[in-house]
């Protein structure tokens, strides 16, 4: 409802909530990425990896326990093949190895049905035997009617690639002025936020201190908004210098398209990833939503109705469900979101002067984040 939505809003002007809040979970034991299930009308339940490695050798002999808002979950134990490898589900299975490190479809109905599952964000934690440790991440339920927009983090929610990751280690955000807000009245308009980076699982920049900086230290300094609590998704990499490599050789951008096609592959009622035409254009499962709409809404005169500063209108989310709408800050950002499926004019690229431009060839219009002159300008 929209009562309930401005009320999200207006909890992210004063952080999230205290309990099982993203990055509160002390030391701990490794690294996990945040998991996504859909549900679809059916109520057949598509969920991402439970990916989580835990460090050194204490997870390989098993006993890993996987719990969900604080209940045990009755999928037996998990086990890491190897130390620094992805834990994998004990169960018998004929699947391959990487579904693995999926539970089996019944125990997610299990958990749905025993109230464990609850619409929006839920605590994951992975815990070794013994008192060993744990590993916090989150899983987010969606239903298969929920449009999803893609926030890339460096250099789209902070002013630049290198200036996030100095941010992030000195305790200071450096973020583009009024990116949180702006993410906020997104979410309050009915679309799932989802973050994703192509920064390394582990290390100073890995998916826990990530967590703590987009969720914690990020905020908005003149209205007080932090941004809005969505899936954090980063690369597998336990190396920064592997996660660095991958960025120089431009490797990154298929890790996104990659990253982005599973997640849209959730939504497939078929359970087939979204595929790009013969033509070029990506055939998105999740509709049209009325053609050229964006924060950069072009009217007939060439003008744009809303920047940062203003409440954002990119489509109404009734229109498509799935991958809706991205932003990034490099053209590589806006490859990987069209390789998944999102319609091209519903990718935007917020540049070095923090103004958003409509990803395309063309000249394209441009916002001043603050709301402030619309200028020409390409999406490069």
């Amino acid at each position: 409802s929209t009562s309930t939505r401005g009320a999200e809003v207006e909890l992210r002007r004063h952080g999230p909530p205290t309990m099982a809040a993203p990055g509160n979970g002390g030391e701990q034991a490794g690294y996990a990425l945040d998991v996504v299930v859909v549900q679809h009308p059916n109520g057949r339940l598509c969920s991402s990896d439970w990916h989580v490695v835990f460090r050194g050798s204490s997870a390989v002999a098993g006993g890993i326990t996987v719990w969900l808002n604080g209940a045990e979950v009755p999928a037996g134990p998990m086990r890491a093949p190897a130390a620094g490898e992805p834990a994998v589900f004990e169960a018998e299975t004929s699947q391959a190895a990487p579904s693995r490190r999926l539970p089996p479809d019944s125990t997610l109905q299990e958990l749905l049905a025993a109230g464990l599952l609850r619409p929006g964000r839920n605590e994951l934690a992975y815990h070794l035997p013994s008192g060993g440790g744990r590993v916090l991440a989150f899983l987010y339920l969606w239903s298969s009617a929920t449009p999803v927009v893609v926030f890339d983090i460096d250099g789209t929610v902070t002013q630049a690639d290198v200036v996030g990751h100095v941010g992030q280690a000195i305790g200071h955000s450096f973020l583009h002025a009024g990116i949180c807000e702006f993410a906020c009245r997104v979410h309050s308009q009915g679309y799932a936020v989802l973050f994703l980076s192509a920064r390394p699982l582990s290390g100073p920049t890995g998916i826990e201190p990530t967590r703590r900086f987009l969720f914690h230290v990020s905020r908005d300094p003149s209205s007080g908004f932090g941004l809005p609590l969505g899936p954090v998704i980063t690369t597998p990499h336990t190396s920064t210098v592997s996660a660095l490599l991958d960025e120089l050789t431009h490797k990154s951008g298929i890790f996104k398209k990659d990253a982005l096609r599973r997640i849209a592959a959730l939504y497939a009622p078929d359970g087939e990833p979204v595929r790009a035409s013969a033509d070029g254009a990506a055939a998105a499962s999740a509709g049209d939503g009325g053609g050229a709409c964006g924060p950069c809404r072009a009217g007939t005169g060439g003008a744009t109705d809303a920047g940062f500063g203003a409440t954002p209108r990119i489509g109404e989310p009734a229109a498509a469900a799935g991958l809706f709408a991205g932003f990034g800050n490099r053209s590589k950002d806006a490859t990987a979101y069209h390789a998944a499926g999102i319609d091209p004019s519903r990718i935007f690229i917020i540049n070095d002067r923090s103004s958003i431009v409509r990803w395309s060839a063309r000249p394209s219009v441009a916002v001043n984040v603050n709301g402030g002159e619309v200028n020409g300008g390409n999406a490069k």
